[in-house]
């Protein structure tokens, strides 16, 4: 029987939620025709060929785009992957409908060139909310709050690896709402149910501004940080530095060391194959390079594999992960894993040490995953953010959006650091009197690792 690829469009729901908002296309009679468009340019497709294929869609508020990544049957190998293909604004109008149809159908010359994908056909598609395509669900306090917590039961992909009795805290918080029937017992309900989940990729944005942005976990919890400046890096510790984009940076140390410095993974993988091409030659005659990955908001995964894959001559797993795909307590996708292969023609293959603190996020904890496989590899620092899955914005019937975690993310060995963090090897945690001082000691205690000298 010949093998298939599946092409799931998981970003469906955002987009009709937002030709919802706005007023982007008033007319109920086009939004649907629009949406049934949407759903014909864009459906699971069935393909004749021996990988699997998942697309993404991520909306940050205000930045929409997809990725396309394709695995081996096995899904034990990332085979093709395009980032950033960007769709639309988070919250404006779809008034551009030539960009509407082009991006949202995850450009199909752009997978036609590939000259792999021949007689597709539709098999089946990924739908919006009936609460979207339908009538309007009622919206009161109490129908939103019920909306809310049966699609979080429902979608919520970390609940596997998290000791949360879901349905007693919703009818805990449920009492309130129906008693004062308001949108700040609501608005209250609602952050107290985040506060459980403890996920930096869950967050809420209501219509109102008395209720302000929300977002659980650590980050969620912490003012700001004090316990990193570049700018101490870059006036007291380098002795060179080159700005190549925005975020990403690499410079030369005292004692013969090289630093690379990245606040995202996201500028896409031929990007930073420039980027690592250019620092790379620069520093191949250091005895060591220390990569800073703190204030690191994340980004791509397979950004991240290819990172790790220029410091290596080694292929070996770096992590898996499955998806939450239905409403049961057990409905996830299989586990699918990433592995790290060597990138690049030379390799850098001396001491690496890597930075890391509690906004050090997403898809930069599974960069820091891949190294610390790496014999000659040391993380420093503070354990990281804990916030690995992927995740989507849903919005309810009073217009206000959140975001959920849909995945279910481990390590090579198949431990969850969901809500927990990575640690790293050796806890360094700056105060924020050194840093003002400018003295970095998770820096200084990442030269002696290398150096030996104090």
């Amino acid at each position: 029987m010949q093998n298939r690829i599946i092409l799931k469009a998981r970003f469906i729901i955002p987009v009709c939620v937002l030709m919802k908002r706005k007023n982007a296309y008033p007319n109920k009679v086009l939004t649907a025709i629009l949406t049934e468009l949407f759903l014909v340019l864009n459906p699971v497709l069935l393909l004749g060929q021996s990988e699997e294929v998942q697309v993404r869609k991520y909306l940050n508020f205000g930045v929409g785009y997809s990725q396309l990544r394709m695995f081996d049957r096995s899904a034990t190998q990332l085979i093709y992957s395009s980032n950033s293909i960007p769709i639309f604004g988070g919250y404006t109008n779809l008034t551009d409908k030539s960009v509407f149809m082009a991006n949202i159908s995850l450009e199909p010359g752009l997978v036609g060139s590939a000259g792999k994908f021949k007689d597709c056909k539709v098999l089946s598609m990924s739908a919006c909310d009936k609460m979207l395509l339908g009538p309007d669900a009622e919206n009161t306090p109490v129908n939103n709050y019920d909306i809310f917590c049966k699609d979080i039961k429902e979608r919520y992909g970390p609940f596997c690896v998290k000791d949360i009795n879901w349905d007693s805290l919703t009818v805990a918080y449920r009492s309130a709402i129906v008693t004062e029937n308001s949108e700040q017992a609501l608005y209250l309900a609602i952050k107290s149910l985040m506060v459980h989940l403890n996920d930096n990729h869950v967050s809420l944005v209501t219509t109102n501004p008395e209720y302000p942005f929300f977002q659980s976990g650590i980050v969620g919890r912490l003012v700001t940080f004090t316990d990193f400046s570049l700018p101490v890096i870059e006036n007291n510790y380098l002795l060179s530095k080159t700005d190549f984009a925005s975020g990403l940076m690499y410079g030369k140390l005292d004692n013969n060391l090289g630093y690379i410095y990245m606040s995202h993974v996201a500028a896409g993988i031929g990007n930073f194959e420039k980027f690592l091409d250019e620092a790379l030659e620069t520093l191949k005659e250091t005895d060591g390079i220390i990569i800073d990955l703190r204030n690191n908001s994340g980004g791509h995964e397979d950004e991240a594999v290819y990172i790790v894959g220029r410091f290596t001559e080694k292929e070996y797993e770096a992590d898996k992960f499955r998806l939450k795909v239905g409403p049961g307590e057990n409905d996830y996708s299989p586990f699918y894993s990433y592995w790290i292969e060597p990138k690049g023609k030379n390799p850098y293959l001396n001491k690496v040490v890597v930075l890391t603190h509690r906004f050090t996020i997403s898809a930069a904890e599974t960069l820091t995953m891949g190294f610390k496989r790496l014999e000659r590899a040391v993380t420093i620092g503070d354990t990281t953010s804990g916030a690995f899955s992927d995740m989507v914005t849903r919005e309810l019937p009073n217009g206000w959006v959140y975001s959920i975690s849909i995945g279910d993310w481990r390590d090579y060995r198949g431990i969850s650091y969901e809500g927990i963090g990575y640690p790293p090897d050796i806890t360094i945690q700056n105060r924020a009197e050194d840093i003002a001082s400018g003295f970095d000691e998770a820096l200084e205690r990442a030269i002696f690792e290398i150096t030996g000298d104090i």
